[in-house]
């Protein structure tokens, strides 16, 4: 990754793996790898699927990236949780199947990201990102 200004090489190390930002090394390049938790269908973030998060979404249905709307019952990426660019049905129909999900039942990767990606087992890989390719 390259900065904007001078296209010089970025600070993409992690200085430790659970230090405060800003992070790096000192030295430009390197890789950033970062562990992001989310569960699929928690609108409003609070680490578990309910009821709650049902209604958040359902008061976005028929909005999109094209018609945002207003606060609310707006678009938010949080909303779609499918990603499509809109709010509907089929984002109703995640969370109702992840009702109970939460933040502690993802399962833990094998060693901390911030290691080299060999050192995650590619069962672990296969259950957190799934077999298919996106590219």
């Amino acid at each position: 990754m390259r900065g904007a200004v001078g296209n010089l090489a970025l600070d993409g190390d992690w200085a430790d793996g659970s230090g405060a930002f800003p992070s790096g090394n000192g030295a430009a390049g390197g890789n950033f790898r970062f562990l992001v938790n989310a569960v699929p269908g928690d609108a409003n973030r609070n680490g578990n699927v309910s009821p709650t998060d049902f209604g958040t979404v359902r008061s976005g249905i028929g909005r999109s990236t094209a018609d945002a709307g207003t606060a609310p019952n707006h678009y938010t990426p949080f909303k779609d949780v499918n990603a499509n660019g809109n709010v509907g049905p089929t984002d109703l129909g995640v969370v109702r199947g992840q009702t109970g999900a939460n933040i502690t039942s993802v399962p833990q990767p094998a060693a901390p990201l911030f290691m080299t990606s060999t050192a995650v087992s590619s069962a672990t890989r296969d259950v957190l990102f799934g077999t298919n390719e996106i590219l």
